[in-house]
């Protein structure tokens, strides 16, 4: 729970911070991808809890949500922001 925290502060400040250098961030598609890449951890939280996912269901869930963390890294780098 304590990395959902540190990761919605982080996206919170850039967001803040984006707003006030480009005023129409939203549009970007690295925004996108940043939102949709915090949205997977508590959405797996979710489904192990709640919904009683475990073992391979859950694992491929979890590494998906890992390749989308990691390509929306890709995606910052390739476009230099």
């Amino acid at each position: 729970m304590l990395r959902l925290g540190c990761l919605t502060v982080a996206i919170a400040v850039g967001a803040v911070w984006s707003l006030q250098v480009y005023p129409q961030f939203w549009s970007d598609p690295k925004v996108w991808l940043s939102l949709l890449a915090w949205g997977s951890t508590p959405f797996a939280s979710w489904c192990a809890t709640w919904r009683g996912w475990r073992g391979p269901r859950i694992a491929y869930f979890t590494i998906a949500g890992f390749v989308l963390v990691v390509f929306s890294m890709l995606v910052v780098r390739q476009h230099g922001i």
